[in-house]
């Protein structure tokens, strides 16, 4: 078991649960509805990297058990 590798994952964790809180507060702001889809779209690219984020922690957990 590689120690180095789950601390690595659980950074990773923090920093995908921080780009879903910043994706979340994203969505619920109060914006014009002409940026609306532009707001939904920044958002949605937050999500999309707290989740390739998680992805990763996942591997290098996996990977520590190798």
């Amino acid at each position: 078991m590689e120690a180095t590798l789950l601390v690595d994952a659980a950074l990773l964790v923090v920093m995908a649960a921080s780009y879903a809180h910043v994706g979340r507060a994203l969505l619920r702001r109060r914006v014009p509805d002409e940026a609306r889809r532009a707001s939904d779209l920044f958002a949605t690219w937050w999500l999309a990297l707290a989740a390739l984020t998680g992805a990763s922690a996942g591997a290098r957990v996996l990977a520590s058990f190798d």
